[in-house]
């Protein structure tokens, strides 16, 4: 199923760093030709002139840079209030992750074991992960196991196979905006 989507549909290719203007795009690669000839040259006059020159456009490339960023982090601040007045949840959230930037910054927290110490090695921590689930989910039996009456009445299920419509159904009821699973489709 991936590899078909894949052959139709493609992939979108996002840019990292979408607050990046085409002009300053343009000042980064003229910088990297400069850099290119400043490391091809071989005389010392020649290296410091192209030196100076790539210095001053390095400097271009930053201001430019810090103009741009300004420029989008002002611009999610503003989509967010609007966002916020028609109380559109979802993009403030969205807008105020971003802005934020705490992307996956807390995947390697240190665990505490029985004693309370901390556990920083991947492979401690595992075992202490381990250990904690085996505790959690390995329980005894209860000593009074449930009564629970088997069912008067057969349920009204369809068994049949799957037909168009309810295929055309269930994804029309896919939520748009919601993660995929492991098979890439989304729930």
């Amino acid at each position: 199923m991936k590899e078909a989507g894949e052959k139709v549909l493609g992939y979108i290719n996002n840019r990292k760093t979408e607050w990046i203007s085409e002009e300053t795009w343009t000042r980064i690669e003229e910088r990297r030709h400069i850099k290119k000839r400043l490391s091809d040259s071989n005389s010392p006059r020649l290296k410091d002139k192209i030196s100076k020159e790539y210095r001053g456009k390095d400097k271009e490339v930053k201001k430019s840079a810090r103009k741009d960023m300004s420029e989008y982090t002002e611009r999610l601040v503003k989509e967010a209030e609007v966002a916020a007045g028609k109380k559109y949840m979802k993009t403030v959230y969205q807008n105020t992750k971003t802005l934020k930037g705490d992307y996956n910054q807390h995947y390697d927290l240190p665990v505490r074991d029985e004693v309370g110490a901390y556990v920083t090695v991947e492979q401690d921590k595992l075992e202490r992960w381990k250990k904690h689930f085996e505790c959690i989910l390995n329980r005894p039996d209860p000593p009074v196991l449930a009564d629970i009456p088997e069912s008067v009445e057969d349920l009204d299920i369809n068994c049949d196979d799957i037909t168009v419509e309810e295929v055309k159904q269930a994804i029309h009821n896919l939520k748009n905006g919601k993660a995929p699973d492991d098979d890439g489709v989304c729930p």
